[in-house]
């Protein structure tokens, strides 16, 4: 969805195989992972990011992007490497659509990086009580049994 809505008015009115979509994690939920070694079998395992999808849905937090998570000059320098690549890429696949809406640099507003820093650890604390609020409402739907270990 994220790269449709460069080009076209209204992605929601096209027909694909949502199971098919690339739907990826938060980036600060990733984060929290990787602090737990041994939790994967390896880099391509994505168990987990599927039973979320099937228990809360993909609309949940724990898929929500995060414009601001990379720092924007990292942001920059990825953009530049790429763009003979992604300038062949919007030729063949969406000329009608300018270059720059899709693969063009953030605005230059950018924030100090105190203050980026700052909002990436408000956003993280407030996805962390979002997944822990959706936790515990699943725990208190689930019956009694369910629960409990066997």
């Amino acid at each position: 969805m994220d790269f449709f809505a460069h080009l076209v008015e209204d992605p929601s009115s096209l027909s694909f195989n949502q199971d098919r979509s690339n739907l990826s994690l938060n980036p600060f939920f990733c984060e929290i992972l990787a602090g737990y070694q041994g939790f994967f079998r390896d880099i391509h395992d994505d168990r987990l990011k599927q039973r979320l999808i099937r228990t809360l849905g993909a609309g949940n937090a724990l898929f929500q992007r995060e414009r601001d998570f990379m720092d924007p000059e990292m942001a920059r320098r990825i953009m530049a490497h790429h763009r003979e690549e992604n300038a062949r890429l919007q030729q063949q696949f969406f000329p009608h659509v300018p270059f720059e809406a899709v693969f063009g640099d953030r605005d230059a507003g950018e924030p100090d990086p105190g203050a980026r820093l700052r909002q990436s650890r408000d956003r993280a604390e407030q996805l962390q009580r979002h997944v822990i609020r959706d936790l515990l409402e699943l725990l208190q739907s689930m019956p009694e049994g369910a629960r409990s270990p066997a």
